[in-house]
């Protein structure tokens, strides 16, 4: 193999072994602030917010909670679901994170973590793997509570402890 060939190859295997880069500290202290809210201003947001970015993460922190609903109607998946396993995110980057989706103890727990890790554009983690912006079964989480509310004939539900996710 030539000289510039075989440097060329070395590069890239090198690129592509890298470690993962450092969380931003922007998304970090974003996903802190929204844990240190209550839940009502969270579900103010949820419903007021125009940033895609916020609201997936306002719902993620509400996941985490267990708190699929509020007494004035609003839930989960109520401007998410339509969303779900639609590929909006190329995910051609190789996976350089440690992190899988049997690490967090739920849904919710590694879609808060992805989004903070820079997710939903980026997905160091491969927790993402079809594009569509939900982490290892978060989308699935969503659509449940977005029929279950839908459908419903009583009252929404209002809290769900968080499923374990599969490994």
């Amino acid at each position: 193999m030539p000289g510039p060939t075989r440097a060329i190859l070395c590069l890239l295997l090198v690129a592509a072994c890298a470690s993962a880069p450092p969380p931003d500290p922007r998304l970090t202290a974003l996903s802190e602030a929204y844990a240190a809210e209550p839940s009502g201003t969270l579900w103010k947001r949820q419903a007021t917010t125009g940033d895609p970015r916020e609201l997936m993460m306002v719902e993620a922190e509400l996941g985490t909670r267990g708190q699929l609903s509020d007494p004035n109607g609003r839930y989960l998946g109520s401007r998410t679901a339509a969303g779900v396993g639609l590929v909006t995110y190329s995910r051609t980057a190789p996976v350089t994170g440690r992190r899988g989706c049997a690490d967090f103890p739920s849904a919710a727990a590694a879609q808060k973590a992805f989004l903070a890790a820079g997710g939903p554009a980026a997905d160091p983690d491969g927790l993402d793997g079809d594009g569509d912006g939900s982490a290892c079964g978060w989308g699935a989480q969503i659509l449940a509570v977005s029929n279950r509310f839908q459908n419903r004939r009583g009252a929404a539900p209002r809290s769900l402890a968080p499923a374990r996710v599969p490994g």
